[in-house]
């Protein structure tokens, strides 16, 4: 989807820091970065424990993942849904 704002529920839109994007989503992930200066950070919940909102239980679902791309310490793009069995 091609848009110039978006923003998520918890508050996540494109254009904000990788501090930002932290405090909101805590430091529980993998960060990918490459020489061209780009930086992914990946977000997995892959128990119903690992979240609060009971996530997992509630879609029926085993994996949830969102990965957020930044370039220059702002948020270009996001992907984010389950993984299906």
């Amino acid at each position: 989807m091609a848009v110039n704002s978006f923003t998520t529920e918890k508050g996540i839109r494109l254009g904000m820091s990788e501090a930002e994007l932290v405090k909101r989503l805590g430091n529980c992930f993998t960060r990918f970065s490459n020489a061209s200066g780009y930086t992914r950070l990946h977000y997995k919940i892959e128990a119903p424990s690992d979240s609060k909102t009971k996530l997992l239980s509630r879609a029926n679902m085993p994996v949830y993942y969102a990965t957020y791309k930044l370039c220059n310490d702002k948020l270009m793009e996001m992907e984010f849904g389950f993984e299906y069995p």
